[in-house]
């Protein structure tokens, strides 16, 4: 993990290049052989552990970060399914063996055998052979194989790479709808976010790297690791804004447009993302309600497009401006009560 230590907070390592080190030296030696090993629970809860780790640490995420809010915009696999595309993809490997090869006709066997068992007992075999065909069953692949092995004709390993990545990525999506709905705060971060796509942020820092930080902070806020859902975990502090008089929810919604308090930050950095918007999307930005261009900004309109990028530096800069003006006067606030309690107690301890 030393390589996430290069660069400082003035020229930071570019976001590209600390994902591609990670995926090309260290999480190869971090799943090296262990698609043959039958690991249990606590090995496996470990190796996710440190794989989301490292994807906070790249992303800037503080530790205590959900972990649903961090695979999917570096468009990642968990460890799990990391290790299923490593065994199928080496199944496959041996069955495109001529038959002269005894690997080939060992696996071809072994999974023959195991398909004429009952689901409990053909899941107690262990072994290499038996994890490829308990994750062949688990994917829905296992007719393919079959139907494969019984005809003898393999297709080439590029179908079928794109075969287990679809299958793959369904599944991860599922897992990820399943569980946002566990975290209330996630359900920005699942409207934002398009799993198995990179998020539209970070391609945005492989054009402009100085923007890297920036778009570290929206990251923070779509995945709820802000200064209003922070403040809410404090004892004795209220969920309505307390820099505005309109007693309403403080989100993240009501920090970009509707907080009276920031209002004059607000108008001046709103209009210069209209200034460099399409006509077409200005208007329609104009017409949306505050919600809708919530989550159209955070996402990055949608998808990236590379004569937009005057709006999205514009865009970023309103963003991070509006939430910078937000936490200073949270940490004036913040300062302002522990003086008052401060003074309090000091009199206190002086007239008792």
């Amino acid at each position: 993990m030393a390589c996430f230590s290069l660069g400082n907070r003035y020229s930071p390592v570019l976001h590209c290049v600390s994902i591609k080190v990670y995926e090309s030296m260290i999480l190869p030696k971090l799943t090296y052989g262990l698609e043959l090993i039958d690991l249990p629970k606590k090995s496996m809860y470990c190796l996710e552990a440190a794989h989301l780790s490292a994807a906070k640490q790249i992303q800037g995420l503080p530790p205590n970060a959900a972990n649903i809010a961090v695979l999917p915009t570096l468009q990642l696999w968990s460890i799990n399914s990391i290790l299923a595309f490593k065994r199928l993809t080496m199944l496959w490997h041996i069955l495109s063996l001529p038959m002269t090869s005894v690997y080939k006709v060992i696996v071809i066997t072994i999974f023959m055998w195991l398909e004429t068992l009952p689901r409990e007992k053909s899941n107690m075999y262990k072994g290499p052979v038996g994890l490829m065909f308990q994750t062949t069953v688990e994917f829905g692949l296992n007719h393919y194989v079959r139907v494969a092995m019984t005809s003898g004709i393999y297709s080439s390993m590029l179908i079928w790479k794109r075969r287990i990545k679809y299958v793959l990525w369904e599944r991860e999506k599922y897992l990820f709808s399943s569980q946002t709905i566990m975290y209330r705060h996630s359900q920005l971060y699942a409207d934002c976010i398009v799993v198995g796509q990179l998020w539209v942020w970070w391609r945005f820092c492989k054009f402009k790297p100085t923007y890297t930080r920036k778009c570290k902070v929206i990251l923070r806020i779509v995945s709820g690791n802000h200064v209003m859902r922070q403040r809410r975990c404090k004892p004795g502090t209220s969920a309505f804004c307390q820099d505005c008089c309109d007693m309403v929810d403080d989100s993240v919604q009501h920090m970009l447009f509707e907080c009276s308090g920031l209002s004059e930050c607000r108008q001046h950095a709103w209009q210069h993302v209209l200034n460099n918007s399409p006509q077409a999307l200005a208007k329609q930005l104009e017409c949306m309600s505050n919600i809708c261009k919530t989550h159209l900004i955070l996402c990055g309109y949608g998808s990236y497009v590379n004569e937009w990028c005057d709006l999205y530096i514009v865009t970023c800069n309103f963003v991070c401006d509006m939430y910078a003006l937000k936490l200073r006067k949270y940490n004036h606030m913040y300062e302002c009560v522990i003086t008052t309690f401060t003074y309090l107690y000091v009199c206190y301890i002086t007239y008792n």
